[in-house]
């Protein structure tokens, strides 16, 4: 009954979110958020609904431009094992707020190479990619569309992660 319950109030919250988005009431959606916030750092909730309600936030946050505050949350939540779409959205605020090239392959390619935890999302974030806003200036990039075609799930994550080692070094 319980986690019925907070589906149902995660929904009508993040409607209310969506709400202000759309009004530009920032100052109502800045209370909306610093509540959610609140409840992920209490101890009543375990990781799995803190992960639930963490990506719902995190999604709305990314929608209203706010990259870096819901890139926290997809941070967090990869951390505490979520895969898939988490690195998708992880990706678009990433590409949005740093342009960090090395990261957001990562990332992309990381969603599309999940197979546990990816919502039957594999061989769809090709599309999603192209109808990204915050992606448009990279939509016909090759190196970014051969992470995510349906043809990436033999992409090497390895040769990925060398590069994002060399360019730190």
């Amino acid at each position: 009954m319980w986690a019925e319950r907070v589906i149902f109030w995660l929904g009508a919250t993040t409607i209310k979110l969506e709400v202000f988005r759309k009004k530009q009431d920032w100052e109502s959606y800045d209370q909306q958020v610093q509540s959610i916030m609140a409840l992920l750092e209490t101890d009543s909730l375990d990781i799995e609904k803190k992960k639930f309600i963490a990506n719902d936030l995190g999604a709305c946050l990314l929608w209203a431009g706010r990259y870096q505050q819901a890139q926290l949350l997809f941070e967090s939540n990869i951390k505490h094992g979520s895969g898939g779409i988490t690195h998708y959205f992880l990706a678009i605020c990433i590409w949005s707020s740093k342009k960090d090239r090395t990261q957001t392959l990562h990332h992309l390619a990381m969603a599309e190479n999940e197979v546990i935890n990816n919502l039957n999302m594999r061989g769809r974030y090709i599309e999603m990619f192209k109808e990204q806003p915050e992606f448009s200036d990279i939509w016909d990039d090759q190196e970014f569309l051969s992470v995510i075609s349906p043809k990436a799930r033999s992409v090497d994550l390895q040769d990925l992660q060398s590069k994002q080692t060399s360019q730190i070094h």
